[in-house]
């Protein structure tokens, strides 16, 4: 019975505290865990904003990460302001909405991301991906002061021989660059703005252009390569501008004269015992018989021809080994010398190289078309660009005249005889051998246009070196006296003009210089008979 008792007793203590347990449970407040939402991501340009928004079911607190705040803020638009409120932000739980700013602070080439954290009930999370994209890389190029998205280098003709295309490349670049060249282009710096050819590169610029002056290194065949740029921090980068050459054309020559003959004024000269004349400000007589030159042209394929005037003045082809050139050729390189010994005991000569690319020598070649002889000149305006003139100067005369009449200057005068004998009535220091007489009417006048005096050997280089004497009560004083120095020979001559009014006999003396002139001592003299 006490046994029954007990138990009985024993299990009403059990149900008691029983209950008291499911009480204190019933009393503990329910804990809900915080629900964050999913990770957005986002990517704005610099001075771009964005609304955020997300649901928090407990208090919470916003963050923007540390690396961040430099660039990324949230902010407050308060009518047509923005205010930036910092990296932070925190609330009780709702739905909640808030403006970020990405700035342009400190914005570099690299795109940047930063996240967004979220707080609550002890934990954090992101929820925003922020990427501010980087900025872009700016580059320019410039041929003058015109933008270009390419450079094109166009053949020019340099009957001189010197580099062609030189062009002026201006770069702009918003970042620090270098640029590397094709190979076939050559570099001169630009001192204007210190840019090196060798180390080719510069800082970031938005409104002042870095220049560089480039030659293209001769090629006969057209070229197509690129500039490139490329980022001097960031070796991903390069931007490459395209540049292109079109070549010499089929119907382009280009002579490399190294600048020691002028094709157009004269060619190659030599003096009457072989020796090359060289040209530049002056002429300069050297110790070298031979002159070497080269051309160009496509494919390096042409055909050169002599050529000389006939009696008729027509031209015509004469064969080198018959000549009296020594023409040596091979691979577009000539080398010109006088053949033999190279002396010219005779009288000034000149011979025509007519070289034309393979495209102009299909058919029979008109040497008409490049050669014409005339008052003026003896290449034709097209063959400027093909012809080279050889002369040899003749052996120098140091006595007698040449007197010429005729328009063009090609009527020699006749009986122009010694008047050694005439050196005392002619006086001021007339030499004997050295002087010579004249006849004319005024009958010979019609027509005739004016009178032409070379005095053989006369070293005049100017005017001035001549003295018109009237003898014996003449009278010359309608007559007009000029000095020049014609083509082809470009030896000095006189010109007396309006001989007509002219009455008795005059003499002309020639002085060699000034001091000559000064001392009484002309170097030969003329004595004008007018009948």
């Amino acid at each position: 019975m006490k046994t029954k008792c007990f138990l009985i007793s024993a299990f009403a203590l059990f149900t008691a505290l029983s209950l008291v347990s499911c009480s204190d449970d019933d009393d503990k407040p329910e804990v809900i865990p915080p629900v964050f939402p999913e990770l957005e991501e986002i990517t704005l340009e610099p001075n771009n904003t964005k609304e955020i928004s997300f649901t928090a079911n407990k208090d919470w607190k916003i963050e923007i990460e540390d690396a961040a705040t430099n660039w990324l803020t949230f902010i407050e638009i308060v009518g047509e302001e923005e205010k930036e409120v910092g990296s932070s932000d925190q609330g009780s739980a709702g739905e909640i909405k808030r403006t970020i700013k990405v700035k342009d602070d400190a914005w570099s080439f690299a795109e940047e991301s930063a996240e967004i954290k979220l707080t609550m009930g002890g934990e954090s999370k992101a929820i925003y991906k922020i990427t501010r994209i980087g900025k872009e890389r700016i580059v320019k190029l410039f041929v003058g002061n015109a933008a270009v998205d390419k450079v094109e280098l166009k053949f020019t003709k340099n009957v001189n021989g010197g580099k062609s295309n030189m062009v002026k490349v201006g770069f702009v670049a918003n970042f620090d660059w270098v640029a590397s060249m094709p190979e076939v282009i050559e570099m001169e710096a630009e001192t204007i703005t210190g840019l090196k050819a060798e180390d080719l590169g510069g800082k970031p610029k938005s409104d002042e252009m870095d220049y560089i002056n480039m030659k293209l290194e001769f090629i006969t065949s057209a070229y197509n390569g690129v500039i490139k740029v490329k980022d001097a921090n960031d070796s991903d980068f390069e931007y490459e501008v395209p540049l292109t050459y079109t070549g010499i054309g089929d119907e382009e020559i280009n002579f490399v004269t190294k600048n020691r003959f002028n094709m157009i004024r004269g060619g190659i000269k030599f003096n009457d015992k072989g020796f090359f004349i060289e040209e530049k400000q002056a002429e300069k007589e050297t110790q070298e018989k031979k002159i070497s030159f080269a051309v160009e042209t496509q494919e390096m394929k042409y055909k050169s021809y002599l050529v000389q005037f006939d009696e008729s003045n027509k031209p015509i082809q004469v064969q080198p080994a018959n000549s009296w050139l020594d023409i040596q050729e091979k691979d577009g390189n000539f080398e010109i010398a006088i053949s033999g010994d190279g002396i010219n005991t005779g009288d000034f000569k000149a011979l025509y190289l007519l070289i034309l690319p393979e495209k102009m020598t299909s058919g029979t070649v008109n040497f008409a078309d490049y050669l014409k002889a005339d008052e003026m000149n003896e290449t034709t305006t097209k063959g400027l660009n093909y012809v080279v003139r050889i002369s040899q100067k003749a052996a120098p005369l140091t006595t007698g005249f040449v007197l010429l009449w005729g328009v063009k200057g090609d009527i020699a005068a006749e009986n122009v005889i010694d008047a050694s004998n005439f050196v005392n009535i002619i006086g001021n220091g007339a030499p004997v051998g050295n002087t010579y007489k004249y006849s004319f009417t005024n009958t010979m006048l019609d027509g005739a246009g004016a009178l032409q005096i070379k005095p053989n050997g006369w070293k005049a280089e100017g005017p001035g070196l001549y003295e018109l004497v009237e003898i014996d009560g003449a009278d010359w004083s309608t007559v007009e006296l000029s000095f020049n120095m014609p083509w082809p020979d470009f030896l000095p001559v006189l010109n007396l003009d309006k001989l007509a009014g002219a009455t008795g006999p005059a003499a002309v003396l020639f002085y060699d210089s000034e001091a000559d002139k000064t001392a009484g001592k002309p170097m030969g003299a003329i004595l004008l008979m007018k009948d």
